[in-house]
Formats: C-alpha cells, sequence, structure tokens
C-alpha cells in the first residue's frame, strides 16, 4: 500500500528558496511571488495548495483531484505517456506521477472515509478524466484564498467537500445496492469502535469474514481491513493534534506497538506521524468535521 498524500510526495523536486517567515507567521499573507504551501487536513482527506508541484509516482488508495488556480496547464504522467490538463481527477490505484512548475494549484486528496468516496467507483477503468476548468469558476475567489492561506479551518472545509461535489456531477452516476447497505452498517460500527473484530463485523451482517470483505471492497473500493487502518490512522491524526505522545496514540487506537503505528503511518501516508507534527515548512489547518 502506497497511500501517499500530496504534501509528502511534493518534495522530492528542488524549489526556490522560501522565505524562514513564509511557513511559520500566520498573520500575513504571502504576496503572488511568493512560494506557497498550505495543507487543509478535513474528515475524509486533505486539501494541499502550492506553487510548485512535482511529486513520485503514487499508487494510492486515495481518489485524487487537481486543479490549476490560475488556469496554467500541468502535467500527468500516467502509462508512459504525458498529457496537460488544467482539472484532472484520478481514481484509486492508479499509478501516476504529476508535475505543475510555476503554476498555482490545488490538490485534493479523498480517502475512503469521504462520504462520496464510491463516486470513484463509477470511472472508467483506465481511471484519469480530464474536467473542463469552468466548472470551477463559481470557487475561484476560495480557490485563490487557499493558496495564499487565507481560508480557516471551517471555509478550507467548505472550500474541499464544494470541490468534491462539483467533480461528482461529471463522474458516472453510482447507483446504491443492498451491498452499500451491508457496507455503511459496518461502518458506523467501526466509527463507534475502530477495535472491533472483523468476523464480529462480518456477523453483523450475517455473511462470513470472507464474504464481507469481498462486499465491502466491492461497495468502497477498499477492503475492509484497510478501512479500518485508515479510520485508525485518522483517529491517530486528531490525537497527534491535541498534543497526545505516540505511546498514548498507538494504545488508544488498536495498533500493537510503536513500530506497527509507525509502520502502518507511513504506508498510509507517506511519511510517519511525527512528520504532521513537526514539519514547519508546511502550513497545516485542521478542519472541523
Amino acid at each position: 500500500m502506497n497511500d501517499l498524500p500530496v504534501p509528502v510526495a511534493a518534495h522530492p523536486a528542488p524549489r526556490a528558496a522560501r522565505p524562514a517567515s513564509a511557513a511559520t507567521d500566520r498573520s500575513t499573507a504571502p504576496t503572488p511571488d511568493t512560494p506557497t504551501e498550505h495543507a487543509y487536513v478535513v474528515h475524509g482527506g486533505v486539501m494541499y495548495t502550492a506553487s510548485t508541484l512535482q511529486t513520485c509516482t503514487m499508487l494510492r488508495r486515495c481518489g485524487g483531484i487537481v486543479i490549476s488556480i490560475d488556469g496554467k496547464p500541468f502535467e500527468l504522467h500516467a502509462d508512459d505517456e504525458v498529457t496537460l490538463h488544467q482539472a484532472l481527477v484520478v481514481k484509486p490505484l492508479v499509478a501516476h506521477k504529476l508535475v505543475a512548475d510555476d503554476t498555482k494549484v490545488v490538490s485534493l486528496l479523498v480517502n475512503p472515509l469521504h462520504p462520496l468516496f464510491r463516486m470513484f467507483r463509477g470511472m472508467p477503468r483506465h481511471g484519469v478524466m480530464s474536467l473542463p476548468r469552468e466548472a470551477f469558476a463559481y470557487h475561484d475567489p476560495q480557490l485563490e484564498a487557499s493558496w495564499r492561506g487565507g481560508l480557516d479551518g471551517a471555509q478550507g472545509g467548505s472550500l474541499y467537500n464544494g470541490l468534491i461535489t462539483t467533480v461528482s456531477r461529471y463522474l458516472p452516476t453510482v447507483t446504491r445496492s443492498a451491498i452499500d447497505d451491508k457496507a455503511d452498517h459496518v461502518v458506523g460500527l467501526l466509527h463507534a469502535d475502530v477495535n472491533r473484530s472483523l468476523d464480529e463485523l462480518a456477523r453483523s451482517v450475517g455473511v462470513s469474514y470472507t464474504r464481507m470483505s469481498h462486499l465491502f471492497t466491492q461497495s468502497l473500493g477498499i477492503s475492509l481491513r484497510n478501512y479500518q487502518l485508515w479510520l485508525k490512522i485518522h483517529n491517530a491524526l486528531n490525537m497527534l493534534d491535541a498534543g497526545a505522545t505516540l505511546t498514548q496514540i498507538a494504545r488508544t487506537t488498536g495498533f500493537a506497538d510503536l513500530a506497527h503505528l509507525s509502520r502502518v503511518s507511513r504506508q498510509a501516508l507517506g511519511a510517519p506521524l511525527t512528520y504532521f507534527r513537526g514539519n514547519a515548512s508546511i502550513r497545516k489547518i485542521y478542519c472541523p468535521a
């Protein structure tokens, strides 16, 4: 599993030096020429803004949405081809690389905890769709403000969900079925107690664990075990933001030990949890659920 968030993946390429105050001074909005990085951490994903974006090749269980804020095209590298886009949606588990040189972009990761995660299920098999940039014109003032770091948590969360809703209108309609009802029942139980056993969850809907895992993957595009791990990591991030120690986080969220927590967080987030506490190069804005 290599669910590498854009904030982590954005750093392999060298960038112009930024003033030391750019990442730490929250009272002053950056000038248009200042390289800007902000990560709006929301329930179900991350919205990341930057002036330059160059990622490694990624294979994620998150859905991805990338929008050029200033209208300049960015590159998608996939299937040995390079294509140009102003707005793009990528299905989970599609290997790709993004390159946006001197282009203001906003990149959204939509993980399985988001209520609209199922929208990716209806995408074509190749998993890439270019979208018209004008579809997002309504959001332009907020997109520019997000790049400048001018949104608070509530505003950032509203923009994140607004962009996802706009994208959902362009994707093939996903029809609900009884399978989705079973999966939603299990999701509700997990959110009430993330440490429930997988066998117990399967019994709650009257099927075996193997059958439940198959149905769950059909419904959400991710296995039941991986969804449970995503939820644990989400809870761990919330505890980290509240000031909990890694030992407290590992014990409370049901990881065997610190090594287990570190391994799973690297797999799910592309970096250890300490990255999200100690990295001052990206300003993080936590958005209420």
